[in-house]
């Protein structure tokens, strides 16, 4: 009996708060990216305990000539991920938002505070040694030691022409660009164009949160629950229902921040973001080591 082919899967692995949920309802629109009924399976983080089974079934109704999604941020969070990534299917396409190190530190670090219930951590903790609870399990985060760079090197090493980087300014200033971009590196028809492509803010760090929802949406046996009882497009339609009730209308309002939370973040992220606005100077989206997508300033 011959083997049934595997299901191609492409990776959005992060960072945190690079525009990924976005991204995840552009992928919901194109008929030739199938999206799972969870936006974030962490099957290659803290739930790689369940199985490739597991994984694989969220994709078993995925169409011929579709490519499967798989949106997760925490991937950039955790080293393991990548050599699992490598091991379940060699030349997964792997898409990586980068933002300023120390501005995405304090992005995140909002996120958590307004989405996770129980104690809270201050943010020097946060940053500087702080078990993460998430789908169940937990991740040890530690951002110093130029984190940001060595991760990014690392999925570069490990991916090589398999792996977009995208700046999240590309987000602000070029768009359809970017998911252009995204088809091509996937090799996916164009189906976006200026006539139909969504562009607002969605889960900035200044949106609303529901404190009983987020915390359901916290626990993983009822994610779970609710992947093997309600339709996959029913549970897609009230997450981002879910969303689009706590989005900003217009200007987001930006969050507050001690001053001592700006300095320390600047220093501890210092060198990671000298090199972040180094490796983009020329480009707001890479393939690998090449530039893809020359930035609106050295386009002059």
């Amino acid at each position: 009996m011959m083997k049934a082919p595997q299901r191609r899967i492409f990776i959005l692995a992060g960072m945190p708060r690079t525009a990924t949920t976005f991204l995840y309802q552009r992928f919901q629109e194109h008929p030739a990216i199938f999206c799972p009924f969870r936006k974030e399976t962490n099957f290659f983080s803290v739930n790689y305990h369940k199985g490739a089974d597991w994984y694989r079934r969220l994709y078993s109704d995925m169409a011929d000539g579709q490519i499967g999604a798989d949106v997760s941020p925490v991937y950039f969070l955790d080293e393991l991920a990548i050599d699992r990534i490598r091991a379940f299917e060699p030349g997964t396409p792997v898409i990586l938002g980068v933002r300023p190190a120390s501005e995405w530190a304090l992005s995140w670090y909002t996120q958590m505070l307004n989405s996770h219930v129980g104690a809270k951590p201050g943010f020097e903790e946060f940053v500087t040694g702080y078990t993460l609870p998430i789908s169940g399990g937990e991740i040890w985060q530690d951002f110093r030691k130029c984190f940001v760079r060595r991760m990014i090197d690392r999925y570069r090493d490990s991916f090589g022409d398999n792996i977009l980087l995208y700046h999240y300014r590309a987000l602000r200033e070029c768009p359809l660009e970017l998911i252009n971009g995204i088809e091509s590196f996937l090799g996916v028809p164009q189906h976006f164009s200026e006539d139909n492509l969504t562009n607002e803010i969605v889960n900035a760090g200044t949106r609303r949160n529901i404190g009983f929802i987020t915390h359901l949406l916290s626990r993983e046996k009822f994610v779970d629950f609710v992947g093997r009882t309600a339709p996959r497009r029913l549970t897609q339609a009230v997450r981002n229902a879910y969303v689009a009730l706590g989005t900003n209308k217009g200007t987001a309002k930006r969050p507050s921040f001690s001053d001592e939370e700006v300095v320390l973040a600047k220093e501890i992220f210092a060198e990671d973001d000298r090199w972040t606005e180094s490796l983009f100077s020329d480009s707001s989206i890479q393939l690998g080591c090449s530039e893809i997508l020359a930035s609106e300033d050295s386009q002059g």
